[in-house]
């Protein structure tokens, strides 16, 4: 990875060099440094100071998934949407501090106001573990700091697991089916290029590609194939064009998705080279739930895509696209808790911002683990420019 020369990566992010402090034409994926990313969260290596104060405030922002403006790309190693990076003032809405039209979210920890989400990933298996464990998938929401601190991208990661009823996570369904009409439609597109070839070949004789076995194994020719089949073609690729053109409402911050408020928190990188060392990660403690047939829908979408020209686009190996997990090599992870925050509706009920230390458990943290002796060691300071950058005990 650490050779890989002009990786797509540093071309996307080049369009927010601006907002970023760091060189993305330096490829950093074998520098082994502390940022690199993912890694395996766990409570037993959480030894840095959470500084939230506040939930993650998310607003859903003006656009549908399956507007157009809205791109929907089936690319080697995930599947992305990006959001356009659109603002509008002049909307009865906008403040001085919120005038994003897309998704955004006010992140705690001094990114100030709302900040635009650029994109979002979905990978299978998850890169990031946590407590040990592999996910099924992983969900990454990127944002980026539209502002002169050049402080780069705050990261939100959702890891997935099957629901233990194996029930269908609907939200997730409007995500997956936007994706469907693309791989839908690059396929009808394939397949119609492929008819043509195959008439072409019919009438100067010759056979078509070999690769056409892949995807129709009951040949057929210009002579012998009704004129059925061709309106048959032709209706699917109108329907999977005309489906793109729905509007149903996705919103990626979904709470089907988004179940918790709580994570663990540290400074990292992009998982893909350059792997640049600008990104702050938030791996949320609670997995969202999706069905088997969900999981396997989201594998086919990734790992059997092929593009109009009956390319297979996908780099997975041995079913999986996640980089693999980086050396802690001392960095600091935090870990916050209903002790840090509290969500903005129990704050209102409660009338406190923090729970009370005797009743965490209420929040499902449990009184053993999350002991006093572990808070205080990981709450001795009073700004975080006071904590040191690196965990020497885990050296």
């Amino acid at each position: 990875w650490g050779n890989v020369k002009d990786p797509p990566e540093e071309k996307y992010w080049k369009d927010f060099d601006e907002y970023i402090s760091l060189s993305l034409d330096n490829n950093k994926c074998n520098s082994n440094s502390r940022r690199q990313s993912p890694i395996d969260v766990r409570f037993d290596k959480s030894n840095g100071q959470c500084f939230e104060y506040h939930q993650i405030r998310s607003k859903p922002g003006e656009y549908s998934i399956e507007e157009s403006i809205v791109e929907k790309q089936i690319l080697p190693s995930k599947l992305r949407f990006v959001y356009p990076f659109s603002f509008d003032k002049t909307a009865a809405w906008a403040t001085s501090n919120d005038a994003i039209k897309g998704p955004s979210a006010d992140m705690p920890k001094g990114w100030g106001p709302q900040l635009p989400v650029t994109h979002v990933d979905m990978k299978v298996p998850s890169e990031h573990w946590m407590e040990g464990k592999q996910y099924i998938a992983e969900y990454q929401i990127f944002l980026i700091q539209n502002r002169d601190k050049q402080r780069g991208a705050p990261a939100v990661s959702v890891l997935f697991d099957f629901h233990p009823q194996d029930e269908k996570n609907k939200r997730f369904q409007i995500l997956l089916d936007a994706f469907q009409d693309v791989y839908d439609r690059d396929m009808a597109q394939c397949r119609a290029r492929r008819r043509r070839q195959r008439r072409l070949g019919a009438l100067f004789g010759k056979r078509g590609a070999p690769e056409d076995d892949d995807l129709d194994a009951n040949r057929s020719t210009w002579l012998d194939e009704p004129q059925e089949e061709e309106d048959r073609f032709q209706r699917a690729l109108r329907e999977a064009e005309r489906r793109t053109q729905d509007i149903r409402k996705f919103n990626p911050w979904t709470s089907d998705i988004v179940r918790t408020l709580y994570f663990f928190d540290y400074e990292g990188s992009l998982t893909e080279p350059p792997c640049t060392e600008f990104v702050e990660w938030r791996i949320l403690d609670t997995p969202a739930l999706i069905s088997r047939k969900q999981y396997w829908q989201l594998r086919v979408l990734l790992f059997d895509h092929v593009d109009k020209n009956c390319k297979k686009t996908s780099v997975h190996y041995q079913g999986s696209v996640a980089r693999p997990l980086q050396n802690y090599n001392g960095r600091l992870v935090h870990r916050c808790m209903c002790r840090d925050f509290l969500g903005n509706r129990e704050r209102a009920e409660l009338g406190v911002n923090r729970c009370p230390w005797k009743d965490r458990d209420r929040w499902g943290f449990n009184r053993q683990q999350y002991s006093l002796d572990w808070y205080d060691r990981t709450h001795q300071y009073n700004e975080a420019k006071e904590q040191p950058l690196t965990d020497w005990a885990s050296f």
